[in-house]
């Protein structure tokens, strides 16, 4: 191993160090854990966190029946979701409603607030999680084995429902 990484260093001009650390973070996140100093574990800004909605009650997000409102742009980005999503399956273990992608899309900005990547906005970081509920719906597993916080919005017969 000594002898490639001196080989890299020699002829390709790569630093070692840089190779490493790369290959470090390619490794921890193909293992479902996030890399040291992970930029998705800051915190937001003071000015982007946020503690409730003047439209949703606490607690809104609990299940998939409790009439979350969001806003007329992004209530469309989730019912096409969910249209097209549905359009592709007829098992009713991989059917997603409205409701169970609000819960999500709101579950989302909320987390927004305790970690999120620097650079990115409350609503992509809501859909981001979103689209990674509609994979674990479609595949039957997550793309990230440590994603399990919204396993009690999947379809009845889902093999990760809790």
């Amino acid at each position: 191993m000594d002898w490639s990484f001196r080989k890299l260093d020699r002829h390709k001009g790569i630093q070692v160090s840089t190779f490493v650390d790369a290959l470090e973070k390619s490794l921890a996140l193909q293992m479902g854990k996030p890399p040291k100093k992970d930029p998705r574990k800051t915190p937001a800004p003071p000015k982007d966190q946020k503690k409730g909605s003047d439209k949703n009650k606490p607690g809104s997000a609990k299940d998939s029946s409790s009439g979350i409102e969001l806003s007329k742009e992004q209530e469309s980005a989730l019912k096409n979701k969910a249209q097209e999503h549905n359009s592709k399956y007829s098992e009713k273990s991989k059917k997603v409603t409205l409701g169970m992608l609000k819960a999500v899309w709101r579950r989302g900005a909320g987390a927004f607030s305790v970690s999120h990547r620097p650079g990115q906005s409350r609503s992509s970081w809501a859909m981001a999680r979103v689209n990674a509920f509609l994979y674990l719906v479609k595949n039957g597993r997550p793309s990230n084995p440590n994603y399990v916080q919204d396993n009690d919005l999947l379809p009845s017969g889902h093999p990760k429902k809790s």
